[in-house]
């Protein structure tokens, strides 16, 4: 039984037991019995086991260092740079070039996985 389970039961098997008038122990642990299988012929369904569901993840196409990234929201500061983590950086182009950003402008910071850390600018990475 999943654990989540176990407090809707908790609270339905004490209704359930005064309406089937069972008011004894050695009563109660047969009625759960018949209880369970019911509650499972209603809920439960058969997996079949003969597939296999899970897809290579390769299949993805997913970058997992970003997918597993955290993201932080930062605001530029004078001289066109970002504090974080008690650090100022400055954003450059994949080329090197130096982007200016416009002062109290809202930047995602990216952090991967990994450690790279990437500023997030409208469409672009820095």
């Amino acid at each position: 039984m999943k654990d989540w389970l176990w407090g809707s039961f908790q609270k339905r098997i004490p209704q359930e037991l005064r309406l089937a008038c069972i008011n004894d122990i050695n009563s109660a642990n047969e009625w759960i019995k018949e209880f369970i299988q019911n509650y499972n012929a209603k809920y439960v369904f058969k997996i079949d086991e003969t597939k296999n569901l899970f897809v290579p993840w390769e299949a993805h196409k997913i970058d997992m260092d970003f997918a597993l990234s955290t993201h932080y929201s930062r605001k530029v500061l004078n001289g066109s740079t970002i504090k974080f983590e008690n650090k100022n950086y400055a954003t450059f182009d994949k080329s090197g070039t130096r982007v200016n950003l416009a002062k109290k402008q809202e930047v995602a910071i990216v952090k991967t996985f990994t450690g790279e850390i990437f500023a997030n600018y409208y469409t672009n990475f820095y």
